[in-house]
């Protein structure tokens, strides 16, 4: 069936239905990692973003922690109160620091295996000493 995007969404994890709707939403230049939208909301709602959902996004509303929802299976969405107001959605890849954690770790850990060992030096057995003419 098709898909209305102005249309409610389906987000299981709400606990009750948002009430409000219509408005505007404008994106803003943003980097790759990161989403910021521009909501002017009368009567607040749901944002729901045309974007894929992961566990690894983040959101806030006008600085403040917003909770990220899964909305209609694939999207994600935050609600919003009314008014105008800045939504910033923001992406960290959890495998991707463990990664450059543990390469960090082992960087370490090569560069202490390359340093010299303090202590004694050892003597060559066949040592011969300097001829002198």
């Amino acid at each position: 069936p098709a898909r209305d995007p102005a249309g409610p969404a389906a987000a299981p994890r709400l606990r009750t239905a948002v009430e409000g709707g219509g408005g505007t939403v404008t994106a803003r230049p943003a980097p790759p990692d990161r989403e910021v939208w521009e909501v002017d909301s009368p009567g607040g709602g749901f944002v729901r973003v045309g974007s894929r959902w992961d566990p690894g996004w983040s959101a806030t509303v006008d600085g403040r922690r917003a909770e990220v929802f899964r909305a209609d299976g694939i999207f994600r969405g935050v609600v919003v109160p009314a008014g105008t107001h800045t939504v910033r959605f923001a992406y960290r890849n959890q495998d991707e620091m463990r990664g450059r954690v543990l390469a960090g770790a082992a960087l370490l850990v090569l560069a202490g295996l390359a340093l010299p060992w303090p202590g004694k030096r050892r003597r060559g057995v066949n040592r011969r000493p300097a001829l002198s003419v």
